[in-house]
């Protein structure tokens, strides 16, 4: 599992609206454990850069999973700023 994986995984759920073109795997500390967060680098549909990250992942958790999962968020937060329906 490398970053390039990473990216990848967040680009075959985000495309063609989000696309990311860098991301990062850092730990943090929540309390006395030790987590993984993702942060990913790109341009969204609109054309304008976007970072996101991911809540602290608990030990274990596939990151490439969780990749696919906070490219799922954005859109879905992304679709929810539209205009409301008349």
């Amino acid at each position: 599992m490398g970053i390039r994986e990473l990216r990848e995984a967040f680009n075959a759920v985000g495309q063609p609206g989000f696309v990311a073109s860098r991301a990062l795997l850092h730990m943090v500390h929540v309390g006395p454990v030790e987590m993984t967060k993702l942060t990913f680098y790109g341009i969204g549909p609109d054309g304008v850069a976007f970072e996101v990250t991911s809540d602290p992942l608990p030990a274990g958790t596939d990151v490439n999973v969780a990749a696919g999962q906070v490219a799922r968020k954005l859109i879905e937060d992304h679709e929810g700023q539209g205009e409301p329906p008349p």
